[in-house]
């Protein structure tokens, strides 16, 4: 369950194993980037720099691996599972804004506008009626692209197969990468953005590491609501994000 290789068929090598991360053999640890994962404890070998957070008990534990719960969680970045994320924002921001998918449209404009601005000729958000579609990202030379959270669940292959399909777009294969401030209402968080062996895939991974979140009230949140049609800009003082 915690990704220890009980029996394998074959004698075909394949390094990218438990939730499609590198395993290394010599060592019999996963590389998590920010640390090494033990799968046969169901630990980290570091210890988390993340100081976790007082409403979220698990989060405390310096060493467990996706809250304990790999069925529901992973926790690519070796820092902390996304659900840490969501539910941190579900404390202080209201409605819809708690849903993952309305967030991870204000970091996909985000994204796309800060590689507009450092590429000329990308479109964002390119309809594509012929295959009933619509691609995150566009080059000048019709690379596509679709942008993913890192440890997301949604799975871009099928999308990806489609926009390719008799449009005349490729699957992108330029670097990209860059940080980006979050747009409204989240403000003065970080989010990592960039290119993997995946052809046509941008991930992404907010920065809610170390002095990003904390678990005492240091920084600033800001959040939106609307009230009778007027914008209402409420500040709160939180936590480590900042929205």
């Amino acid at each position: 369950m915690f990704g220890e290789l009980d029996y394998q068929h074959g004698t075909l090598e394949n390094s990218y194993l438990f939730t499609g991360e590198q395993y290394d053999n010599n060592v019999g640890f996963y590389y998590l980037r920010a640390r090494f994962y033990n799968p046969s404890i169901g630990r980290f070998q570091n210890m988390d720099t993340f100081p976790g957070m007082q409403f979220e008990p698990k989060s405390l534990h310096k060493y467990l691996y996706a809250h304990a719960d790999p069925i529901n969680n992973i926790d690519p970045s070796g820092m902390t599972p996304l659900t840490d994320f969501i539910n941190t924002v579900r404390r202080f921001l209201p409605g819809n804004y708690t849903m993952p998918w309305v967030l991870g449209s204000f970091i996909h404009r985000a994204v796309c506008a800060d590689i507009q601005r450092k590429n000329r000729g990308v479109m964002c958000d390119v309809a594509l009626p012929s295959v009933k579609g619509v691609a995150d990202v566009v080059l000048n030379n019709l690379e596509v692209y679709e942008i993913k959270p890192l440890g997301g669940v949604i799975d871009p292959e099928e999308q990806l197969q489609r926009y390719t399909n008799g449009t005349g777009l490729i699957r992108g294969k330029t670097p990209i990468r860059g940080y980006v401030k979050a747009p409204p209402p989240i403000f003065s968080m970080d989010v990592e953005y960039y290119t993997t062996a995946e052809p046509g895939v941008i991930r992404y991974m907010p920065r809610i590491n170390g002095n990003f979140v904390m678990s005492t009230v240091v920084a600033g949140v800001t959040a939106y609501v609307a009230a009778n049609r007027a914008a209402l800009k409420i500040r709160f003082v939180i936590g480590g994000f900042a929205f």
